[in-house]
């Protein structure tokens, strides 16, 4: 449940434009940042390392294995161990 109060909390701010507050955040305490991940997205899936998060209002940034920078939007991620 405190979960839920946590999203419902950010979800306000984000709403009266404290996004950039909300977005360092969330960076600061990311477990993706500079990790190999998986992100799949119904059949679809994108392998890469996540450089960073939030930028311009994506989820996640995903830097390909042949160097892209890729905005990812949605999708559930997964680190590679």
């Amino acid at each position: 449940m405190t979960i839920l109060r946590e999203l419902d909390y950010d979800y306000a701010r984000i709403a009266s434009g404290q996004f950039g507050a909300v977005a360092d955040e969330w960076e600061e305490h990311g477990t993706t940042i500079g990790q190999e991940v998986i992100i799949r997205n119904g059949a679809t899936a994108k392998f890469g390392a996540a450089p960073n998060h939030w930028v311009k209002m994506a989820l996640l940034l995903l830097r390909t294995e042949h160097g892209h920078l890729e905005r990812v939007i949605g999708g559930d991620v997964t680190v590679e161990k």
